[in-house]
């Protein structure tokens, strides 16, 4: 096998890699496509594109349309190495898909990041969006085939990857480091029954939302602390409203008018509003009244996450 070495790797050649692979190679967008509701679907690639850039709402690393069941589907990428994330740049990739969906460019859309695994677990904003792709993936998926072009890429990648280790450092927070481990300890002793998804080890949490996982895949709990907000997400359903209209009506009925209804992106959330809690201020100084309803809304979105073995089921068509 030639060797290939590079002196650093960009974030604008993995773009060059990624477009030109999606071009060439048909296979690789099921790494992608598989973690949509397409994930069986036939499909033809009919437009790749590096750096769309639509006025006044910034632009997408790469954007590649698909022809799936006679509609055309948007995958729009944001690309990361190592580089800080721009302020409000997830809801800019929502609001240039819903653009493009009203210009007549494609039917529906998703957004994807694609970024080293470290990169994800150490930065807030990549964990906003709704699919993930790791350049470990793509990486196992190009050591997986044995032409050169492949073997070039495999080599590109893994080079990118070595570049992240070496040069990305997280700025830590310790204040909000120590302040979640204590959030932590808390939740272990009064709400055992809740599933914290965050590590508390000083690299995947940093002021992060606290993530909870529910045991159904398309739903998680986030404590949105800085907004005094707890969401029950459940991805790619905010065109299941109506459906999940009759869930709130029901709970209004019972008595439950606190919990709202949401549209968070292509998402949609039952939200409860709770107190502010700062990871930013130790631990210490916090309000245990105030973190008493937090994770009592918490527990409370768990509960009712619990009646959607079934619902899911008719959100979702499963059998």
């Amino acid at each position: 096998m030639t060797i290939c070495k590079y002196r650093d790797v960009s974030e604008r050649d993995m773009d060059l890699l990624f477009m030109e692979t999606f071009a060439t190679d048909t296979d690789f967008s099921n790494l992608f496509l598989k973690k949509t509701s397409y994930c069986s679907s036939p499909f033809t690639i009919l437009h790749a594109e590096r750096s769309k850039v639509d006025n006044g709402l910034g632009e997408s690393d790469l954007t590649v349309i698909y022809e799936i069941s006679g509609k055309k589907h948007a995958l729009l990428i944001e690309d990361k190495i190592d580089a800080a994330a721009m302020p409000e740049q997830h809801e800019r990739y929502l609001k240039r898909g819903q653009k493009g969906i009203k210009n007549g460019e494609y039917d529906s859309f998703d957004v994807f990041i694609i970024c080293p695994e470290k990169y994800r677990n150490t930065n807030e904003e990549s964990a906003k969006y709704e699919h993930f792709v790791s350049y470990e993936e793509c990486r196992n998926y190009f050591a997986g085939k044995d032409d050169i072009y492949s073997q070039v890429r495999f080599q590109q990648i893994s080079q990118a990857i070595e570049t992240m280790k070496a040069e990305y450092k997280v700025d830590i927070n310790e204040i909000a480091v120590q302040s979640f481990k204590k959030y932590a300890e808390y939740q272990m002793e009064y709400y055992p029954r809740l599933n914290l998804r965050n590590k508390a080890d000083g690299e995947k949490v940093n002021g992060w939302w606290p993530h909870f996982s529910v045991g159904v895949k398309e739903m998680y709990i986030l404590h949105k602390t800085d907004r005094n907000i707890v969401d029950l997400t459940i991805n790619n359903a905010s065109d299941k409203i109506p459906q999940l209209s009759v869930v709130l009506a029901w709970l209004h009925e019972n008595g439950r008018t606190h919990i709202t209804l949401e549209k968070t992106g292509k998402s949609a959330a039952f939200r409860i509003k709770t107190p502010p809690i700062t990871m930013s201020k130790p631990f210490e100084t916090w309000n245990m009244d105030y973190l008493k309803e937090c994770f009592d809304a918490i527990q409370e979105l768990a509960d009712l996450a619990g009646m959607f073995v079934v619902i899911d089921r008719v959100i979702f068509s499963r059998n």
